[in-house]
């Protein structure tokens, strides 16, 4: 098992400093709060330094050569990345029992994870040129890092733990640049998003101090602050597209306004003036996307500062 443990190693620092590390990863966040209570019947002090899992995930694939050491991934070749991996999101997971990798110096406690859409998009992501040198596919979604030799009192504590359905919430993929791509799954709109975390933030001041202080209530915000500023990368995108458009509808109303000009057909005229009609009802409607997800960016931003407040409030550092 020391390989795996190795490989748990190398995540930890992708995830502690990822600007440093030559790796690409793709992995599936689950929606799994009840992790946290498991958790809780955890003694402190048989925790190694790496301590709690916090983003319940399976990593669908580790060591994909995307810029680091390695060339980039194109434009193209990152979408299928994502594409791949994001049909992971469309079947449940199913934690088939605790278990560990064990090593000399530190126990990973897990769940076994199983579904047939992980496996193949292990198999798909697999095709591009990476560095992971584990032949075997271990799907599982981290407990908590202990100190060696501690992990089979838990196996036996938790041994009643067995077939549990878990949703998957998102993918994401961590660039070796340090940035996220998060991708959700087609049921959950931006807007449901930010609702969502409003929701809950207003929850949060309702909290007493012990609960607004829980791994899970932490867990949670953080979760909701990375979905919130995927929510602000996909309007930010929006707005590049509606632009665009925006300049193609003015450039077609201005040559139709020339045209217009220089006809002598009356009939033709009534032709131009009816396409120049259009083309400006359909600038007034881009403009008022391009307002709306400015004001998705705006509301995303306010939400970010307040859940990182929140944060602060309860001793956590902010992201």
């Amino acid at each position: 098992m020391n390989k795996y443990v190795k490989l748990f190693e190398e995540f930890t620092e992708l995830n502690e400093n990822r600007a440093e590390y030559p790796y690409g990863c793709s992995m599936v966040f689950l929606r799994y709060p009840e992790l946290f209570k498991i958790q809780d019947a955890i003694n402190p002090d048989d925790l190694h330094d790496n301590g709690f899992e916090d983003e319940p995930h399976v990593t669908l694939l580790y060591g994909i050569h995307d810029g680091g050491d390695h060339d980039e991934l194109s434009k193209e070749k990152l979408a299928e990345v994502i594409s791949i991996s994001k049909k992971s999101l469309d079947e449940v997971v199913i934690l088939k029992g605790v278990s560990a990798f064990e090593n000399d110096e530190y126990d990973v406690l897990k769940f076994d994870a199983e579904s047939s859409a992980l496996r193949e998009a292990n198999e798909k992501l697999s095709d591009f040129p990476n560095s992971n040198s584990f032949p075997d596919y271990k799907p599982h979604v981290t407990i908590a890092y202990l100190k060696s030799g501690k992990a089979k009192d838990y196996i036996e504590k938790f041994k009643d733990l067995k077939d549990i359905e878990v949703e998957p919430e998102k993918i994401v993929y961590s660039r070796p640049d340090g940035s996220r791509i998060e991708e959700f799954p087609a049921t959950q709109t931006d807007e449901s998003i930010l609702e969502n975390m409003s929701i809950f933030l207003d929850e949060v001041d309702l909290m007493n101090e012990a609960e607004a202080s829980t791994a899970e209530t932490i867990s949670r915000i953080r979760r909701f602050i990375n979905s919130t500023i995927a929510v602000k990368r996909n309007a930010v995108e929006s707005i590049t597209k509606v632009e665009a458009d925006i300049r193609k509808t003015s450039d077609d109303s201005s040559k139709t306004q020339e045209r217009s000009a220089k006809t002598k057909d009356p009939d033709q005229a009534k032709v131009y003036k009816a396409k120049i009609k259009k083309l400006s009802a359909e600038a007034n409607l881009l403009q008022a996307k391009k307002r709306y997800q400015e004001a998705k960016i705006a509301f995303a931003d306010s939400q970010v500062e307040l859940a990182n407040a929140k944060l602060q409030k309860v001793g956590k550092q902010p992201r």
